[in-house]
């Protein structure tokens, strides 16, 4: 967890959050309290979302404080990996100064995410100039004491709106902005208005710039987040990542699938403190999420000569491992289809299919596509281009 984060939510909190601190009665008897106030939050916004969205949770300040410490923590590294990904098309490169926008800011993971990515893998990005925007003014409030305890290398400079995204106004003098984020947004955001969101990213994104959708990884809010990626790219925007194909989400074909990464991360102990109390448990971080570009451009272009989208593809389920073979799901542009190989067919050339794990970026070659499924024979080639976590993978 990134040391200018956890500083700022101690300032923000009053709470000292160090594996020392934590040891302390009063320290303890304050995480008690905000973990059942968590317990309520999971179980309002699982088992029965839309009433509990309704009722404006964040504005009572105990639900916030809650809130802040612990899903803000578990989900700002979520932007992490879809922030790799998309520094692979140089994207990052041309910039000192980013403008950014983060629509239905709420307690703000999506601006600490980047911040903190900024400032320790972008480093030639002297300066974040955010807008959050939330039809909250705590949230807002919330975010402006956030940013002014935040501490790091980078300059970041707060601005904050009122917007409700119910609501949206579209005029010709929007500001434009590089990169655009909606994190946790579509959870909370009824359908019916994606037409008016999707067309103010539209008049609100520089002509070369960036928009990431996250969004939970529970199988009915990942469908919801998957049928915006599909509203996009039919009102003309493509899909730079996960995907490796342009066309619609083939998860969404049947009603029992959806799509999620999973990466591991260190859970700081006061997070593993609240979870034992609360109930809750987040050993990894998952998530949805969609990087979209005005341009046709796929990461998968970066590690292919030649644009294949048949060779190229995105490892969307775990990897199955039984008596005699390996199977896994992988995602492209013959649907998500499941790939096999016998464990006897192993050989150098696709002995990485054994290792694959869930998100990986990989590239598949001579292999034979049939009725049910395809098959990775010996002759096969395999090749991991970059792991979930957006880095370059390497098994040995």
């Amino acid at each position: 967890m990134p040391r200018e984060y956890t500083a700022a939510l101690e300032e923000v909190l009053s709470l000292r959050l160090s594996d020392d601190d934590i040891r302390r009665k009063e320290v303890r008897s304050a995480l008690a309290k905000i973990a059942g106030l968590v317990a309520q939050l999971s179980e309002g916004l699982t088992k029965d979302r839309e009433e509990f969205v309704r009722s404006e949770y964040l504005r009572d300040e105990d639900q916030q404080r809650a809130y802040l410490l612990y899903y803000t923590t578990t989900n700002l590294l979520k932007l992490w990996p879809p922030l790799r990904e998309l520094s692979r098309s140089g994207f990052f490169a041309g910039y000192e100064e980013l403008r950014h926008l983060d629509l239905g800011t709420g307690t703000g993971a999506a601006i600490w995410g980047l911040a903190t990515y900024l400032a320790r893998e972008q480093p030639s990005i002297t300066t974040l100039r955010s807008q959050a925007s939330d039809k909250l003014s705590r949230n807002l409030r919330t975010v402006e004491r956030f940013a002014s305890a935040f501490k790091s290398g980078l300059d970041l400079r707060m601005s904050t709106s009122l917007m409700d995204l119910g609501a949206l106004a579209v005029d010709k003098g929007t500001q434009q902005f590089d990169l655009i984020t909606l994190m946790n947004v579509l959870a909370e955001v009824d359908e019916s208005y994606d037409a008016e969101i999707i067309s103010f990213i539209e008049q609100s994104l520089a002509e070369h710039g960036a928009t990431i959708m996250v969004e939970p990884a529970s199988r009915e809010v990942s469908r919801r987040a998957l049928r915006f990626r599909d509203r996009m790219v039919a009102s003309g925007f493509y899909v730079y990542s996960p995907c490796c194909r342009n066309g619609s989400c083939p998860a969404l074909e049947d009603e029992d699938n959806w799509c999620h990464t999973e990466i591991p991360w260190q859970r700081p102990n006061f997070i593993r403190i609240v979870d034992d109390i609360a109930g809750t448990l987040r050993l990894s971080l998952k998530a949805t999420y969609s990087v979209f570009l005005r341009q046709d451009t796929n990461l998968s272009d970066i590690f292919l000569e030649h644009r294949d989208f048949s060779s190229a593809g995105r490892v969307v389920s775990e990897r199955f491992d039984e008596k005699g073979r390996y199977r896994a799901f992988i995602c492209n542009d013959r649907g998500r289809r499941e790939y096999v190989m016998n464990k006897r067919d192993k050989s150098a050339t696709n002995r990485l299919f054994s290792k694959v794990a869930r998100y990986d970026l990989v590239e598949l070659r001579d292999i034979e596509v049939r009725g049910h499924d395809v098959k990775i024979g010996s002759e096969a080639v395999v090749n991991v281009l970059r792991n979930a976590e957006g880095s370059k993978n390497v098994y040995n």
